[in-house]
């Protein structure tokens, strides 16, 4: 597999049906920045070498499904669902608890909790979902901090046992103050970067460790710490960062999420996560992290600051970061190509420049995606430049991610910042030592900022692998809307929503603009640019849409600002069912009350660049099935026989049960499943509490166990 191929991917089309569907009034359009020049064409493409590898090439239309009206203020999505059960709600008087149990889980597509009601004792005992997890790793979760534990285990979930255990270790192992930048690592890289043969995991903690030491240096940032493992419970570091106004200077402290997605995280996008030393043609780190090459060239056989033997002839850049006070003076400008470094240039300023200076020319035909290659060889475009300013800047621990417009073959950076406007803000440095763009969205080149293009779809990278959208900053936009059910109308989670659009340059040929991977409403949303044609391909286990491989249909056509366009999917195959009567019948010596909320869903996705990573993003509410059922119906349950419940509830996201039962002549099981997903796993909290009417029956020794760990919650993107 080529890694991220360095050449566009094509795909080529065969224009069907003209259909145009007929948008209407949706979502405004988010357009926040400041029109400005941008050095370069304005209506070229970068030749940014970027691609998704592994797609199939030859992607053909076969005619339109146009999407259809939404009605303006009309919801295209379901809520979620809130349980209420409780036809004879009893009164607490009288009520005598026999047992209760707090649960928090994470319950995985096919797999389910369940307590069962004894019957011989009257008592409740848990039976998990499938989360095998080895000491080590249950240890690592412990120290971890609070709102780690959630994302880290389910990480460990899905690597091998020996692999939880040397990935344990480095959290075990690591030390103050730097445990909880170790643990987001583990718990947010993805299985495949984590497991990938070039990795080594003490790369991690070394990581962890320069952010610290880099800290010491620099003047216009300062890393915070709030409790530590020592203390243990919800302890987290950021970064505050020195801003100016031109007159009055001030400190900003970032996001928590912020700071350990994009300036922790040790992967920017496609690259592989490496200290290696063996050569390769894209992939060259010689034997360092880029967090310790770029600041310190610590190589001497890879010198780069050195040409034609002449060591310094390029900047080092601990030495040009050293000197910056402020980070940013809230202007966005275009600054001059190959300027010198003087005193009073702030930090974003810096590293773009130095950027310049480090790569003077245009790309000349391997392409690198390593930053350490990149800096070494000196020559690139938009798309060397890119993974450099990104690494440059987190080096400078300053939070940058990687942007891309890719069927317009251009990418750039964004940075992060709390003034003048929170949020992400636009950040290039243009081929051949061009200019530094700082809060200019120009840089995509869409005719709303004077540029000569309708930009597409605009995303950036989540260094996991999940990409979000972000074209509102550049262009006019609208909304598209896909959802994916089965053959009988149930939502399916996990399938791949990928759309297409024409490649820049061509009105024959299609290139990938976006993916999506849907929730457990079946649902993916979009934002997209206008002026566009957009084409969509479905993919589940349980089919595609279209049926033939390779094929897309075209779904809108000349898209329209500010509208909602929406999309209605079936596919051929049939998610797992329940197949279930209620039988209501009820008694009144013992209660069963259940109280769950379902806070989140983990949704799991692969990013279709590099080494295809498996992300997991995490989003709320999620959704279960409830049941409850004596022994007879949970034998007919398990075996996948149509069965009876006195309690059956589908889709839910929260809820209160009541429930008198009938008898306990038989065991009785309270099932909360997420069988009937494919893919997705769904977080729950539960409280179970068994309550005997003292009054009406004899009185049994009341006993409580011991309490379990208290629900967290789960890092949301």
């Amino acid at each position: 597999m080529v890694p991220l191929a360095r050449a566009l991917l094509v795909l080529s089309v065969l224009v069907g049906l003209s259909a145009v569907p007929r948008p209407i009034l949706g979502a405004p359009s988010g357009d926040d920045g400041l029109s400005g020049t941008t050095e370069g064409s304005p209506g070229g493409g970068c030749d940014s070498g970027a691609g998704p590898s592994g797609e199939p090439v030859g992607l053909v239309s076969i005619g339109d499904v146009p999407a259809s009206i939404v009605p303006e203020g009309t919801a295209s999505i379901d809520p979620m669902r809130t349980a209420s059960v409780g036809r004879h709600r009893l009164d607490q008087d009288g009520w005598e608890t026999l047992e209760a149990i707090s649960a928090h889980v994470r319950v995985p597509a096919g797999d389910s909790y369940e307590v069962r009601v004894s019957s011989a004792r009257p008592g409740l005992t848990e039976l998990l979902p499938g989360e095998p997890l080895t000491e080590a790793a249950r240890q690592a979760v412990a120290r971890a901090p609070t709102w780690l534990a959630d994302p880290l285990a389910d990480n460990f979930r899905r690597l091998g046992l020996e692999e939880q255990d040397q990935f344990a270790e480095l959290i075990l192992a690591a030390d103050d103050p730097w445990v909880d930048e170790v643990a987001f690592q583990v718990a947010r890289m993805a299985p495949e970067s984590l497991t990938h043969s070039l990795f080594t995991p003490d790369l991690i903690t070394d990581n962890a460790r320069m952010i610290y030491e880099h800290d010491q240096v620099l003047q216009y940032v300062n890393v915070v710490d709030y409790g530590s493992a020592a203390e243990g419970g919800d302890y987290y570091s950021s970064t505050t960062y020195r801003l100016t106004d031109g007159e009055t200077e001030y400190w900003v402290e970032i996001p928590r999420d912020v700071y350990y997605w994009y300036v922790v995280h040790p992967k920017l996008s496609d690259e592989t996560a490496k200290k290696s030393s063996e050569p390769s043609t894209v992939q060259s780190t010689y034997g360092h992290f880029w967090r310790e090459y770029l600041f310190s060239n610590p190589d001497g056989d890879h010198d780069y600051t050195a040409k034609d033997g002449e060591t310094g002839y390029y900047p080092l850049l601990s030495d040009v970061l050293a000197a910056p006070t402020v980070l940013w003076d809230l202007q966005a400008v275009n600054l001059p190509k190959m300027r010198p470094f003087e005193e009073g240039d702030g930090a974003l300023d810096v590293v773009g420049n130095w950027v310049g200076h480090v790569v003077p020319e245009k790309a000349k035909g391997n392409r690198p995606v390593q930053p350490n290659q990149i800096a070494y060889e000196h020559n690139g475009n938009c798309g060397e430049l890119q993974d450099l300013l990104g690494a440059a800047a987190r080096t400078g621990l300053i939070p940058v991610t990687l942007t891309s417009d890719h069927c317009e073959d251009h990418v750039w950076n964004e940075f992060f910042t709390l003034a003048p406007e929170p949020g992400w803000h636009p950040y290039q440095v243009s081929w051949e030592a061009g200019p530094t763009h700082i809060d200019n969205p120009d840089i995509a080149y869409d005719r709303e900022h004077g540029g000569g293009k309708d930009v597409s779809a605009i995303w950036a990278f989540r260094p996991d692998g999940y990409i979000y959208d972000v074209v509102d900053r550049y262009s006019n936009a609208c909304t598209f809307i896909a959802e994916v059910a089965d053959a009988g109308g149930k939502p399916v989670d996990g399938a791949r929503v990928l759309l297409a659009s024409e490649a820049w340059g061509s009105d024959d040929q299609l290139t990938v603009a976006n993916w999506c991977y849907t929730d457990s409403s079946g649902t993916c949303t979009f934002r997209l640019g206008d002026n566009q044609n957009y084409y969509m391909q479905v993919s589940s286990s349980i089919g595609s849409v279209p049926p033939e491989e390779n094929r897309v249909q075209r779904v809108i056509t000349a898209s329209e600002p500010d509208r909602t366009y929406l999309s209605t999917v079936d596919l051929p195959g049939s998610l797992p069912a329940h197949e279930h009567q209620l039988d209501e019948s009820e008694g009144d010596i013992h209660r069963l009350r259940v109280s769950f909320d379902v806070p989140n869903e983990i949704i799991y996705g692969q990013n279709l660049f590099g080494e295809a990573p498996e992300y997991a993003k995490w989003e709320g509410p999620g959704q279960i099935d409830v049941f409850l059922v004596d022994d007879d119906q949970y034998a007919r349950f398990q075996a996948g026989e149509p069965f009876s419940a006195a309690v059956g509830e589908q889709d839910v996201s929260s809820g209160e049960i009541v429930f008198a039962l009938p008898h306990l002549r038989t065991d009785w099981h309270l099932v909360m499943a997420n069988t009937d997903k494919l893919v997705n796993t769904q977080v729950l909290d539960v409280e179970v509490e068994l309550a005997w009417d003292a009054a009406r029956g004899p009185r049994t020794q009341a006993y409580i166990p011991l309490a379990r760990s208290p629900a967290v919650s789960g890092l949301q993107p």
